[in-house]
């Protein structure tokens, strides 16, 4: 209540490759969009890198533990890496939780950043476009999104299309 600026203006003002990060993406985290840095950073000071207020996986491979991901799970349901089985995420195909078949591995699971930017992406679904995170290789995703489902056209796969209402099957 005693900041000079709006939250969001304020952090904005130092942090200026986040913001024009932010002001050309095609798609932005909700708190990002609100202004709202707080929901995951603590600036005077946090545990985890960086600032964040919880725990969120450094690397690209992580196995899946709940307590790893608890900055994301202040929010978003765990179910979303959790059921191999739900409709809960768009990214499925049929009832199969393709969050889950990535992240939820007890030695190679691929944490969210590996296909998310979570301040803002230039694709839709907060996905970017290519994912530093793999040695020096930068992972190309192009992420072809329809009405029930999409198609993930990665450097790491061939393209793979999913549909919640019609699942693709993959012989």
């Amino acid at each position: 209540k005693m900041l000079i600026e709006a939250q969001g203006t304020l952090c904005l003002g130092c942090h200026d490759t986040i913001q024009a990060k932010i002001a050309t993406a095609k798609s932005q985290h909700q708190p990002v969009r609100d202004g709202e840095c707080v929901a995951c950073h603590n600036p005077h000071g946090a545990a985890f890198k960086p600032l964040l207020n919880a725990a969120f996986p450094e690397s690209f491979y992580a196995p899946y533990k709940v307590g790893s991901y608890a900055l994301c799970f202040g929010c978003h349901p765990k179910g979303l890496v959790e059921f191999a089985r739900t409709s809960m995420t768009k990214f499925s195909n049929g009832d199969r939780n393709l969050h889950e078949l990535h992240i939820n591995k007890s030695e190679k699971g691929r944490t969210c950043r590996v296909c998310h930017s979570v301040h803002g992406a230039d694709q839709d679904r907060l996905v970017r476009s290519l994912s530093p995170s793999f040695g020096k290789w930068a992972i190309p995703i192009n992420l072809q999104v329809t009405e029930s489902g999409g198609t993930c056209i990665v450097g790491c796969h061939k393209p793979k299309s999913y549909d919640r209402y019609r699942p693709v099957s993959y012989q």
